[in-house]
């Protein structure tokens, strides 16, 4: 009878972990027979496995069985897959993301050192080839008898000795700029 089968059915469902609404029909040679459940259609989707052997071996009855909401069924076993697919693309993405943002910092950062650097190498060349200058003055005999401009050149290589001085201080203030040691 059709409620037999549909017990036994639902009993093997149920062992395979398959909790879902479900019409069958049972067939004799691509024929209805009485014993299937209410509103039992063939589609495309139905699945269909032989039953009631004959003693010759042939398999004239087929079981035919549908699965109505069989979309629910496999979107509701897939959501988790799913949805943990989701959560790992956008740890990749942010991953990558996280990681150019750092790269073109860096990038930046080293720009900024490459400028300072040959800035610091000019403004340290400049106080240096004064004072190479006002010395190479002084000691000619002919400044060394003029007061003046022996003091002028003096105060030349006083002026580019402090100069000197100061850019020292704003490089030992970047570095420790860099280290966070300075608010």
């Amino acid at each position: 009878s059709s409620d037999v089968v549909e017990r036994l059915l639902k009993r093997k469902l149920s062992q395979d972990s398959i909790n879902i609404d479900f019409k069958f029909g049972i067939y004799d040679k691509d024929l209805a027979t009485k014993v299937q459940s209410e509103g039992f259609e063939i589609t495309p989707f139905t699945y269909s496995a032989p039953i009631f052997f004959s003693e010759t071996g042939k398999k004239d009855f087929r079981l035919m069985i549908n699965f109505p909401q069989r979309k629910q069924f496999i979107l509701s076993s897939l959501i988790s897959t799913i949805l943990l697919s989701i959560l790992f693309t956008a740890i990749i993405i942010i991953a990558y993301a996280s990681t150019l943002y750092q790269l073109i910092k860096q990038r930046k950062i080293s720009e900024i050192k490459t400028d300072f650097i040959n800035n610091m190498t000019h403004e340290f060349k400049t106080p240096i080839a004064t004072i190479n200058l006002a010395l190479d003055a002084i000691k000619n005999p002919i400044i060394g008898e003029d007061k003046v401009k022996l003091n002028r050149y003096l105060g030349m290589i006083k002026d580019e000795n402090k100069r000197m001085h100061a850019q020292v201080e704003n490089v030992l203030r970047i570095s420790k700029l860099e280290k966070n040691e300075l608010d």
